[in-house]
């Protein structure tokens, strides 16, 4: 379909013509008699275009122009004017109005055909610079936040660590008290996490520029699993969440293993994050039979799970979600999304809306590379 077109005119047989002349070429198309008709059918049913008549009973073309440019909701519908009124100051009107163009009675078909797919093309491409103008924009604010909020997490996972090394400085904290051990976790942990935050910030970037190549070879996915786990113990043992993986030790796959143990300790990170003290984080694999060649993966909690209206966004870059509590970069999850579609897989999050989230992805079998070697 090329589009759909509202026909305003109070001529039936110019309605009909146009009509089927529109339909011959695509259109999909609507028709009324009158202005107030039209601004109300623009309004609900969104058109790619109006063709309106200017001598019309009750308000004229040109009122239904300006009327509908007033509104912000069809104001973006462009308005070609179908009129005997050709005359300079006639034309000179319409556009003034706000019209598009300008198409005089008798109708060219071949004339009618040009305008009219000219208008709906030009009318999408606006759309597209309208959502990405609006996506940058959002971007922006977002950048904005990012960077108030990069540096409150980083004075305060700093001002922990540096609290730490005072008591200790100052004779206050010795080895041997119950809580030294406590607290020296937990800068380990801090640091983790610091360490994590500017490397998922510079490897976004990188990625999203093309300058982050994987170097995928055949290895163990327990193996890349337990490097993970074992990146997170400090933080999840501070918690008392325990990190148990269940994958089976004979399963291979073929990834970029510095990229894809970034990836399972981005995920594990952010469960045990949301999983309260006592807590289980769990990971697991299994093949699903409609994707071949690839070994699917299943990181759960028992936290409290991700919001319907979260899930479809946690892995946009800088997305704060709502559900769960807020904090961090939102780059992580950004760079999880990244990694897994470099390697040809994908993420997501099986059940938004419910206690415990789990997530989802999907890597290379080992056997991919030995089939397309």
């Amino acid at each position: 379909m090329l589009g759909r077109v509202l026909i305003v005119d109070d001529e039936v047989a110019n309605v009909e013509l146009l009509a089927r002349r529109l339909e011959a070429i695509g259109c999909q198309t609507e028709t009324t008699s009158s202005g107030e008709t039209a601004i109300s059918l623009a309004r609900t049913e969104q058109p790619d275009l109006i063709l309106l008549d200017v001598m019309m009973p009750g308000i004229d073309g040109w009122e239904t122009c300006r009327r509908l440019k007033a509104q912000a909701e069809t104001s973006g519908i462009p308005v070609i004017f179908v009129t005997a009124r050709d005359r300079s100051e006639d034309v000179s009107k319409g556009f003034e109005a706000g019209g598009v163009d300008y198409i005089a009675k008798p109708i060219e078909p071949m004339e009618l055909a040009a305008r009219v797919r000219s208008a709906i093309f030009t009318k999408r491409l606006q759309d597209d610079l309208r959502k990405a103008n609006a996506d940058l924009q959002r971007m922006e604010q977002a950048r904005k936040e990012l960077v108030g909020m990069l540096g409150h997490d980083i004075r305060n996972l700093a001002n922990s660590v540096v609290a730490f090394m005072q008591l200790v400085r100052m004779g206050q904290l010795v080895p041997g008290r119950p809580e030294f051990d406590e607290l020296l976790r937990l800068s380990e942990s801090n640091i983790s996490e610091l360490l994590r935050m500017v490397n998922a910030l510079l490897d976004v970037y990188k990625m999203e520029e093309g300058k982050l190549e994987a170097m995928p070879q055949v290895i163990a996915l327990a193996a890349l699993a337990e490097r993970s786990i074992a990146q997170v113990a400090p933080e999840a043992l501070a918690k008392g969440v325990e990190v148990t993986s269940a994958l089976p030790k004979g399963v291979t796959v073929f990834v970029d293993d510095g990229l894809i143990v970034r990836v399972f300790t981005n995920l594990l990170a952010n469960a045990v994050k949301h999983t309260p003290s006592g807590g289980r984080v769990r990971i697991e694999s299994a093949r699903d039979e409609s994707l071949e060649g690839s070994i699917v993966v299943r990181i759960e909690d028992t936290g409290p799970g991700i919001a319907t209206e979260d899930a479809p966004h946690i892995f946009d870059r800088f997305y704060q979600g709502h559900g769960r509590s807020r904090g961090g970069t939102g780059l992580g999850l950004a760079f999880c999304k990244l990694a897994v579609e470099l390697h040809g897989g994908t993420i997501s999050v099986v059940n938004p809306g419910k206690t415990g989230a789990i997530v989802r992805f999907t890597l290379p079998a080992a056997e991919r590379a030995a089939a397309a070697a």
